[in-house]
């Protein structure tokens, strides 16, 4: 009898994580930039190059349990068709996996939030006049799911300062931002949300008012980002899914393939490894800046010029 019972339990939990219900649902992400408007010369050239669309894709995608899976159906910028994405809201790890060529990137999510502040701090951004609003919109209906709607609109100013450069912009996001709660998120995806586009601007303490502002978002089913910068229309991001279908999803959707070897994550870590080295360089490169300006202005004292000199600070620019 006691054998007969823990031969039940561990078959109830076989079974309950081997068909746990999970979620498997298709979409596309459209990006227009009236700006930046890619030609057939460099559309036919990136082709060449190995390089996919940079305005759309394709992607089918699967959650359960705090685990993600998102796979690339289209060509996209580097990543080709069958590439996918794994990702756990739980140990916040996530992974680029390339199956044509057996090999994948990693990347810890909390440390890449922190590579993006250690970006902003490298560039001297600061933030100021930060606004957020949320107001609801009217229900609608997309792909067959009624939606509740949230227009989160987001105005900010950045002010940085680079190798010398220094910039100011008035910048204003707008989204509208479509959720089903027909299905619990929480369960499925975790409490990290995969679909977050413009709900963010990277100053961490301001993100978390927006957050808490915005408050707790269903499934999202059509979210439309559109930017403003200094006042000038700079584009939207639209994503929307389809064929939403609750079903048992095999735990093996979820793990890394044996045998791939691990890459490093292409330029995110040549920035990565740039900013380490960035520091330094910044440090010459302003000193050099300032020798150079204060040459000119001694240049413009004196009133006779002696060629050796000239000759010699001509040597020195060429050999830098």
């Amino acid at each position: 009898m006691k054998r007969f019972f823990f031969l039940s339990v561990f078959l109830w939990a076989f079974s309950a994580t081997l068909f746990a219900q999970g979620i498997r649902y298709e979409g596309d992400i459209k990006m227009e930039n009236p700006e930046q408007t890619i030609s057939k010369e460099d559309e036919a050239q990136m082709k060449s190059m190995g390089m996919g669309p940079t305005d759309h894709c394709e992607f089918e995608a699967m959650a359960q349990g705090g685990k993600y899976r998102m796979t690339y159906t289209t060509d996209f910028m580097m990543f080709k068709k069958g590439t996918y994405m794994l990702g756990d809201a739980n140990t916040k790890v996530a992974y680029f996996v390339f199956p044509e060529r057996k090999a994948y990137w990693e990347f810890n999510i909390d440390e890449m939030g922190q590579f993006a502040r250690d970006m902003q701090k490298m560039m001297k951004i600061t933030y100021s006049n930060e606004s957020v609003t949320v107001s609801p919109l009217a229900p609608k209906v997309v792909n067959a799911l009624p939606c509740a709607g949230k227009r989160i609109k987001i105005t900010y100013d950045t002010q940085s300062s680079f190798m010398g450069m220094k910039q100011k912009t008035h910048n204003e996001q707008q989204t509208d931002y479509y959720t089903t709660t027909a299905y619990d998120v929480l369960a499925l995806f975790g409490d990290h949300n995969w679909h977050g586009q413009g709900l963010g601007i990277g100053d961490p303490v301001f993100d978390k008012q927006i957050e808490a502002k915005v408050g707790f978002l269903g499934f999202p089913v059509q979210v439309i980002t559109e930017n403003w910068t200094d006042g000038k229309y700079s584009g939207k991001t639209t994503m929307t899914t389809r064929n939403v279908q609750l079903t048992a999803i095999s735990p093996t959707n979820f793990v890394l393939p044996a045998g791939y070897t691990k890459e490093s994550a292409g330029v995110f870590s040549m920035m990565k490894d740039a900013m380490k080295d960035q520091g330094g360089q910044q440090g010459k490169d302003e000193a050099a800046g300032q020798e150079q300006q204060e040459e000119k202005q001694q240049e413009q004292k004196d009133e006779k010029v002696d060629p050796k000199k000239l000759l010699k600070k001509g040597l020195k620019k060429l050999l830098k």
